[in-house]
């Protein structure tokens, strides 16, 4: 494998009696970039750059970089040009040794680019030119729009976080653990919600089911909503487990659902609904689990209750139904119940099924189910499209999935990324690669996926984006994307420079693009971003609706760097919605979010919230002592 490094570049820009810093890494793309994003606020329309300075260790001080090529050929230029009528501009770069390129920013070209780089897509392998994609365009009806969007959706969150959660508990033979475990994390899961959504409120109910050998008045029993975690614990505290009810392995599941659907006072009032139940034995009636399975009651339910009935009821009082699996006696019957969730509902009711095998591992799963059922809650209130995702945390058994012939590409064509250098791939070239059948994690835009180079073994993240538009749309997002991505890098190399010694470094995993050819002898791609795999406890340290960590000095670090690319923007963007890992080798970051000002709105992609997205971090950002030492002063002063 030929090792490549490449460093960071730092040119200095010289334009009549002003300069100023730019710095970047990698080529022609990336400075591009770099010089738009600096400079714009500096250049008038037709200035030309008289001067590109770089540093040379060598020479031990800036030279042009005209000088580095024959005299015949020194010419370079950057120039910024107004367009007609319009607020885009056209950065322009021309050098004589035989590169050109310009990077139009106008809602025309990139239309007709979008519409290109899908056909090139559609026919080949060829990687799409991001920078076509980006519009500057501030139409006023466009952010309009999304003003009224953004402020509708906040106000969905605000619903979202009103959350009911019942607990569905087979009391039987085994289940003590499971039983503990919710009693156990009730306050919690309470804690955590509040901490994370400020206008969370929560509320629990229970309900226990046994079998048909139990007097019918004590066969099933539940505590219906309260607010007050002691209330629930008590309550579950004074359950007694029942072993082998009934003499055979079924229980009477239809009869707990029952309960949970008629009994409980579930609110017609929008907010986030929530069945949680966790089993390790199926309902009575032989098709829903193994023939060999001793039941009492073959041929169904007793009470003639059915998965129809049911799961309707379910449905048209908007409850969410998620169900821990304890084993696998549980999988027939789970399977059916998918199957009639979908027909009663032409597919807009789903089961989401988690691995509730550890009863360590509730606390998480649950808090999960509880992001992902307000998620969902979200999109329905909004009228979007949105499948509930079945994760798997856990790593794949990579002997059992079949090799998958792919190209990683880096995602800006004339930069070869240090996350290529890092997987020893060259690139558009062929590699096998593997990839796990169900993604480990998801946010609002993408699910995550294991993923394996075959040839060394090496692991990768492998990240595709949640289409939930036309396909056009569709690849614009990985333009977007990357946008939000390059600002975030050049961002932390400047808050790297002018950070406090002991705060470790910030670095963004820069992500390729990996295309899979879907069929054999088709042109059809799937297209995703590739990372390194980088192990360890990832941590949220903000998010991009004003969510921020509890005091550590990592965290005080990380919501310093938001505050400091406020600030160093001249109050123009903000870089928010934090995750990663500490490693040895500083603070490894993936998946940005930036806010903007509102008349940038139209910028860096679908989480850009605007004006009332920097009012939500501020809102919450406490300055600590890495604001302090790097002299930024509270959100209400004036910088």
């Amino acid at each position: 494998m030929t090792s490549v490094s490449i460093k960071e570049r730092c040119i200095i820009v010289v334009l009549g009696e002003n300069q100023r810093k730019v710095v970047f890494s990698g080529g022609m793309d990336q400075l591009l970039f770099a010089l738009k994003h600096e400079l714009k606020d500096l250049l008038k329309p037709d200035d030309i750059i008289s001067h590109l300075m770089e540093y040379d260790k060598d020479v031990g001080d800036y030279i042009d970089l005209r000088d580095r090529i024959p005299e015949e050929k020194s010419k370079i230029k950057v120039v910024l040009k107004k367009q007609e009528e319009k607020d885009d501009f056209v950065l322009h770069v021309e050098d004589l040794r035989g590169f050109k390129m310009e990077n139009v920013l106008s809602e025309e070209l990139e239309s007709a680019a979008s519409t290109n780089c899908c056909e090139a897509m559609s026919s080949s392998s060829s990687t799409p030119n991001f920078l076509a994609y980006y519009s500057d365009s501030d139409i006023s009806k466009q952010v309009q729009d999304k003003k009224e969007q953004i402020t509708a959706l906040l106000k969905t969150k605000v619903i979202a976080q009103k959350v009911d959660v019942c607990f569905l508990l087979d009391c039987t033979g085994s289940m003590g653990p499971w039983m503990k475990a919710v009693k156990d994390n009730i306050l919690k899961w309470r804690c955590r919600l509040h901490e994370k959504y400020t206008d969370a409120h929560l509320r629990f109910a229970f309900v226990r089911y046994t079998d048909f050998d139990q007097p019918e008045e004590t066969r099933t029993t539940f505590m219906d909503f309260t607010s007050i975690p002691d209330d629930f614990a008590q309550f579950i505290g004074n359950i007694n487990i029942k072993d082998n009810c009934g003499g055979d392995t079924p229980e009477d599941v239809f009869g707990g659902l029952k309960v949970a659907t008629q009994n409980l006072s579930w609110t017609m009032e929008p907010r986030t609904k929530m069945l949680i139940h966790i089993a390790d034995a199926p309902c009575h009636g032989r098709e829903y689990h193994s023939p060999e399975m001793r039941d009492s009651y073959p041929n169904g339910d007793p009470k003639n209750n059915t998965p129809h009935d049911l799961l309707t009821a379910l449905h048209e009082k908007n409850i969410q139904y998620i169900f821990g699996y304890i084993n696998k006696s549980t999988d027939k019957m789970i399977s059916i119940f998918k199957e009639v969730a979908y027909e009663i509902s032409d597919g807009k009711f789903c089961i989401t099924t988690i691995c509730a095998t550890d009863p360590d591992s509730v606390e998480q799963l649950i808090f999960d189910s509880m992001e992902a059922s307000m998620t969902q809650t979200i999109h329905t209130l909004t009228g979007t499209s949105y499948e509930p995702i079945e994760l798997d945390t856990n790593e794949p058994n990579w002997k059992d999935l079949e090799v998958i012939i792919a190209t990683i590409t880096p995602a800006l064509e004339s930069n070869l990324s240090e996350n290529m250098i890092e997987l020893g791939c060259m690139p558009n070239t062929p590699i096998a690669i593997k990839m796990g059948t169900k993604p480990f994690a998801h946010g609002h835009c993408r699910q995550v996926y294991h993923g394996l180079i075959s040839s060394s073994d090496t692991r990768i993240v492998l990240k595709e984006n949640i289409s939930r538009g036309k396909r056009n749309t569709f690849f614009k997002r990985y333009a977007e994307d990357y946008r939000v991505h390059l600002t975030a890098v050049l961002y932390s190399h400047m808050f790297n420079d002018a950070k406090p010694k002991d705060v470790p470094p910030i670095r963004f995993v820069t992500p390729s693009l990996l295309g899979i050819q879907m069929k054999r002898d088709s042109k059809e791609m799937k297209w995703l971003f590739v990372e390194p795999y980088i192990a360890g406890k990832y941590e949220k340290f903000n998010s991009n609706a004003g969510y921020v960590a509890k005091e550590s000095d990592i965290n005080d670090a990380m919501q310093a760097f938001s505050h400091f690319t406020w600030k160093k923007s001249g109050h123009k963007i903000l870089v928010c919605d934090l995750q990663g890992i500490l490693t040895d080798k500083g603070i490894f970051l993936t998946d940005p979010c930036i806010h903007s000002r509102d008349e940038d709105l139209m910028r860096y992609g679908r989480t850009n919230l605007g004006s009332v997205g920097v009012i939500l971090f501020f809102a919450t950002h406490k300055c600590n002592q890495v604001c302090s030492a790097m002299g930024l002063l509270p959100y209400c002063a004036k910088v």
